[in-house]
């Protein structure tokens, strides 16, 4: 059993002992649990609602646009950096979003890079690509898995309505709200770095973003 259940037992049995109120003790029991089959939803309901997710990203960022560029440069961190034991191949997707925002995002299998980015990295392929790989590792990691759960967890008036009509867009527009100034957590982007790096030297990009030393020759 893992720690953190352990933890949460014996928090359920110290409130269970104090002299709260009985509704408050049952109030706080019942956050517990909830708190703890978020962690236990079924994958494939987090997928759906990181794929409505995107489609409303997509819908208020003017839509998203195959890139060959792109879609190459992703192609070959994937490639490149894939694990052994995954014989089937990865079927992320690397999009451009038709905004001049200044920003990518890693949402479940969907990966996206903003047209304002590209601009601003003046479309150099070195430094484009270490986007990428930072939310490759993203998606690989599932980050926007345990992101979802951590939003879920506070907001859990929102748990008793799930499944009722309109109940996924109102999820995945609350999410996104979130992801967006909120962000992942510090480790999650931490992880990111570290594995992004990993994807690059693995492939002839350079990890150094195309930064030159004093003779003008790439790092």
């Amino acid at each position: 059993m893992k720690k953190e259940i352990l933890l949460i037992i014996f928090f359920i049995i110290s409130i269970t002992k104090t002299n709260l109120y009985c509704d408050t003790k049952k109030e706080v029991i019942e956050t517990v649990i909830e708190i703890i089959l978020i962690d236990r939803i079924n994958d494939s309901f987090i997928e759906r609602i990181l794929n409505s997710t995107s489609s409303i990203m997509e819908r208020e960022y003017g839509g998203a646009e195959y890139n060959s560029n792109i879609a190459s440069i992703g192609r070959t961190l994937m490639d490149s950096s894939r694990s052994p034991k995954k014989k089937n191949n990865e079927n992320y997707h690397f999009e451009v979003l038709r905004s001049s925002d200044v920003n990518a995002y890693s949402l479940g299998k969907n990966i996206y890079i903003s047209q304002g980015l590209i601009q601003l990295l003046d479309n150099d392929t070195d430094m484009i690509a270490g986007v990428l790989a930072h939310e490759l590792a993203h998606s690989r990691q599932k980050h926007s898995v345990s992101s979802f759960k951590r939003y879920l967890k506070l907001n859990l008036a929102i748990l008793p309505k799930i499944g009722a009509n309109g109940t996924d867009e109102v999820l995945a527009k609350g999410f996104l709200s979130f992801l967006i100034n909120a962000g992942y957590s510090r480790s999650a982007e931490a992880e990111a770095d570290k594995l992004g790096v990993e994807y690059l030297k693995k492939t002839a990009y350079s990890p150094f973003g195309g930064q030159k030393d004093k003779d003008g020759t790439p790092l």
